[in-house]
C-alpha cells in the first residue's frame, strides 16, 4: 500500500490551476494514475460503473434497449451492454490521454455530445454518470488511492468534460 501511495503522492508536481482547463499538472497525474489501477480490469469495472449508473437512475437504464425494465442479473451478460461499458471505458481511457491536448481533448468530448444528443441524452444525464464514476472509482480504488486530493482532481476533470458537454448540447440545440 506504501507503494501505491508513494505512487500518487508526487510533491514535485505543480499544483499551478491551468486558467483553460482548470487542471494542475498534479491533478492530471492523479487522474491518470488512479485510472491505470480501473482500466486494467476495464470490462469489470465498466460492468460496475453501468450497474451503478442504472440502479440509482433507472430513467437511464431505460434508454438502453437491452436494459429497459430489466435487473441487473438480466442485462449484465448481454454482449450489447459488455460492447458499450467497454467502449465508455475506452473513451474514458482516450480523455484522460489527451488531457495535455486541450483542443484534441475538446474535439472528442464535443463529438461525443454531438452523438448523444441524438440519443435524448441531455447534461443532466452526463452530470448523473459524473456522481456514478466518483463513486465507482472510490469503491473500486478504496480511500487508500482515491484520497481527497484524487477526488479532487477527478471532480475538476470531470467538470471539465461536463462543461463541454453541456456547451455543446447547448449550442446544437440553438
Amino acid at each position: 500500500m506504501g507503494a501505491i501511495l508513494s505512487y500518487l503522492w508526487s510533491p514535485s508536481l505543480s499544483t499551478e490551476v491551468d486558467p483553460a482547463t482548470g487542471l494542475s499538472p498534479r491533478d492530471k497525474h492523479l487522474v491518470r494514475t488512479t485510472w491505470a489501477i480501473v482500466k486494467k480490469d476495464a470490462s469489470s469495472n465498466g460492468l460496475y460503473l453501468f450497474q451503478l449508473l442504472f440502479t440509482k437512475h433507472t430513467d437511464v437504464r431505460d434508454m438502453f434497449p437491452f436494459a429497459r425494465g430489466k435487473e441487473a442479473a438480466e442485462y449484465r451478460d448481454d454482449p450489447r451492454m459488455r460492447a458499450h461499458a467497454n467502449a465508455v471505458m475506452y473513451a474514458l481511457t482516450s480523455y484522460i490521454d489527451q488531457l495535455d491536448d486541450v483542443p484534441c481533448l475538446d474535439a472528442m468530448v464535443r463529438k461525443l455530445a454531438d452523438s448523444h444528443l441524438k440519443r435524448h441524452v441531455t447534461p443532466e444525464h452526463f452530470k448523473a454518470l459524473g456522481a456514478v464514476v466518483m463513486q465507482a472509482l472510490q469503491d473500486l480504488l478504496g480511500a487508500s488511492v482515491m484520497t481527497p486530493d484524487a477526488v479532487t482532481a477527478w471532480t475538476r476533470t470531470y467538470g471539465l468534460v461536463l462543461q463541454v458537454v453541456t456547451d455543446q448540447m447547448g449550442k446544437a440545440q440553438s
